[in-house]
């Protein structure tokens, strides 16, 4: 399911925190935060795998964007439920 991530995470500036790369994030978002077993805690950990892949380590700065990513992406369900877009 995270793979539909990887488009958005293929990009050379995913880490930048520029207002396209938040766009292309929620863009991506959209089909797995709406599915009943989505977790912030698998997307984070598929976010930190990612990481590792491209830069080779894991360090202050991938710790800072997995949290940036998981907690919007957290906040996207949060805002879908309380809307009743999405069961709880």
């Amino acid at each position: 399911m995270y793979e539909a991530l990887d488009e958005f995470l293929n990009y050379d500036t995913w880490t930048s925190g520029h207002w396209e790369d938040d766009a292309r994030f929620l863009r991506a978002l959209d089909g797995i935060v709406r599915r009943r077993d989505f977790s912030s805690q698998r997307l984070g950990l598929y976010i930190e795998r990612k990481y590792s892949e491209q830069f080779g380590t894991t360090n202050e700065q991938s710790d800072a964007i997995k949290a940036r990513y998981t907690d919007m992406a957290s906040t996207v369900r949060r805002f879908l439920e309380a809307t009743g877009q999405i069961a709880t």
